[in-house]
């Protein structure tokens, strides 16, 4: 099996329901499907991309367990909670943005993501499982938006490499994750200005669309003469200049996360 299509009217996807069928590429899930089990899409190794419908609640367990060619995965912002292992051994997958609706990470849920190279924590998150980035090796940027650190179980970045990695925490807390379990394995720890990500949500469904892709932020269905800045998570422009196409493509560093100011409207978005 190599393609499926789902029509709108499904409203459920069993557990394993393509567990293993090894040659599958894409899925497109629409919107129409609240639930998805257990290891649905688990061990789908040629799986190169997903996209989740925004009826989606959650992540269920190991769903993308082991999608070794998973390289990029849409999150509706209706998640609220990412199972155990849900993403593990998805060893291509460079970056991450977790909805703002997330209040929990379960165990394993990101373990042994090689290639994960940053990873945007919303405020919301409360608790973060056992296992949760172990073996995310080339992990180099967390911003993690909560004031109060998430309770992290044990582990959680086992195999990260706390002294080069850089980890970004809302201004006035960066105490309070340095005496807080496992966040105090940081060396690294960052006050970052978070405000610029909070109209995000309530602008999700402008025209605009703002994205990530081969290294440039891409811009789109713009206006002609429309104002665009960049800037990184600290505050810093990186890029300012004005529409003159309907697409307007940015050069920017991986691994990073970035503020996409168009007109009044505000986007973010991790290379």
């Amino acid at each position: 099996l190599k393609s499926v299509y789902i029509p709108n009217n499904v409203t459920e996807i069993g557990e394993r329901a393509f567990y293993w069928c090894s040659k599958l590429t894409s899925i497109d899930i629409p919107d129409g499907v609240t639930s998805i089990g257990s290891s649905a899409f688990s061990g789908c190794s040629s799986l190169t991309s997903a996209t989740l419908g925004n009826g989606l609640k959650t992540i269920a367990p190991s769903t993308f367990y082991g999608c070794s060619s998973l390289t990029s995965i849409n999150i509706p912002d209706g998640v609220t909670e990412i199972g155990g292992a849900a993403f593990s051994s998805c060893g291509r997958l460079t970056t991450i943005d977790i909805p703002d609706e997330v209040t929990s990470i379960g165990n394993s849920a990101f373990s042994s993501c090689e290639s994960l190279t940053s990873i945007d924590i919303p405020d919301g998150v409360t608790s973060i499982g056992d296992w949760a980035f172990s073996g995310c090796s080339s992990l180099n940027e967390i911003y993690c938006a909560a004031t109060v650190p998430p309770i992290c179980d044990s582990w959680c970045f086992l195999g990260v490499d706390t002294k080069a990695c850089t980890l970004n925490v809302p201004e006035g807390s960066a105490d309070d994750y340095r005496v807080a379990d496992e966040w105090k394995d940081f060396y690294n720890i960052v006050e970052t200005d978070f405000s610029g990500t909070e109209e995000i949500a309530a602008d999700a469904a402008a025209d605009v669309k703002v994205y990530a892709a081969a290294g440039r932020i891409v811009v789109e269905n713009t206006a002609a003469g429309m104002p665009i800045a960049v800037y990184s998570a600290d505050g810093v422009q990186i890029y300012g200049g004005t529409v003159s196409d309907t697409r307007t493509e940015i050069p920017a560093p991986a691994g990073k996360l970035y503020i996409v100011k168009c007109g009044t409207r505000v986007f973010k978005t991790v290379m």
